[in-house]
């Protein structure tokens, strides 16, 4: 009689990402920015948009210029333990809700925080960024395709079409 060895994997309910940019939206009489962040692993952009003292902020912690915002809500979080990740959460009308996990005692604790204030803490602290598989699969866009993966993408959608397969009767 032989041994066997079951393994289970579940899905991955969560992934990495990093801030790809911070744009300004395409209707310019709007005074809000977008964090766009990237998931290399399912190559797609989350964007989230931030008011625009919360995104000079972000550019702050990202060209190496401390801002005292971020100081002090490091300081804070330093008083609930050590920092070791954030997260986008969830996405609840349109408004994305956030944590910082920090470690105390062996125990993780979340701390809720804006996504803009998560972000520039990750910046500073050099953390993960992690955002849900759910926040993902409701926000998150592909990247467009282009040049010989559009004729491609083409090509089979046409023939998705030509040869669709009806149930029988």
């Amino acid at each position: 009689m032989t041994n066997e060895i079951v393994l289970e994997i579940e899905p991955l309910s969560e992934t990495q990402v990093v801030i790809d940019s911070i744009r300004k939206p395409v209707d310019i009489t709007k005074e809000y920015k977008v964090v766009v962040l990237y998931s290399e692993n399912q190559n797609r952009y989350l964007p989230i948009w931030v008011g625009p003292v919360e995104a000079e902020v972000l550019v702050s912690e990202l060209t190496n210029i401390p801002h005292q915002t971020t100081t002090a809500f490091i300081e804070q979080i330093n008083l609930s333990g050590k920092p070791i990740k954030i997260s986008i959460t969830d996405l609840i009308n349109q408004v994305y809700k956030a944590s910082i996990t920090v470690e105390k005692s062996g125990n993780e604790i979340h701390l809720p925080m804006r996504p803009s204030d998560v972000l520039a803490v990750a910046v500073r602290l050099d953390l993960p960024i992690i955002v849900s598989n759910a926040v993902m699969n409701e926000a998150a866009k592909s990247p467009p395709v282009t040049g010989i993966m559009a004729g491609i993408n083409n090509a089979f959608n046409a023939l998705k079409t030509k040869f669709r397969i009806r149930p029988t009767k």
